[in-house]
């Protein structure tokens, strides 16, 4: 699927997924000194496009705040996926989802929120072997360069 004179996020038909490196995404938000609206991030993101993915991936919840706001984000249709052994464990998931969404027909876009590096190559085979677009999210402090090289 292609729009053709437009910005992509003014495609009404552009299928999107969006996948939020959660801890990565709050020592983004602790750098610029607020706090994430999820919620918001979403709907600024999808920017007009249909949004048929919505996961964030979570450390395992260590107390009741956290629980709290786990059911929260379930509350608003976010899909929270919880890794139990710690980052590396969140970095895996989200690696294999990347694979799941770039094999379905119904994602044109899939919408990464993280800077640090690490879906570099799973989003490049998502690109270059089933045609996706991809979007990096991340604040410039601390976006990897990697992502920059060679895309």
């Amino acid at each position: 699927m292609e729009c053709l004179g437009i910005h992509a996020g003014q495609c009404p038909n552009e299928r999107i997924a969006i996948l939020i490196d959660g801890p990565n995404s709050n020592r983004m938000a602790e750098r610029m000194a607020i706090r994430f609206d999820y919620i918001k991030l979403i709907s600024m993101l999808a920017s007009g496009r249909k949004v048929v993915i919505r996961n964030i991936y979570c450390k395992h919840p260590s107390n009741g705040k956290c629980r709290r706001f786990y059911r929260y984000l379930k509350m608003n249709c976010l899909s929270v996926v919880i890794g139990l052994l710690g980052e590396n464990d969140i970095d895996e998931y989200l690696i294999e989802d990347i694979f799941i969404y770039a094999e379905r027909d119904d994602v044109d876009t899939i919408i990464v929120v993280a800077g640090d590096g690490d879906y570099k190559n799973s989003l490049e085979i998502a690109h270059k072997k089933y045609g996706k677009k991809i979007e990096i999210v991340a604040i410039e402090e601390m976006r990897n360069q990697n992502y920059l090289n060679n895309s």
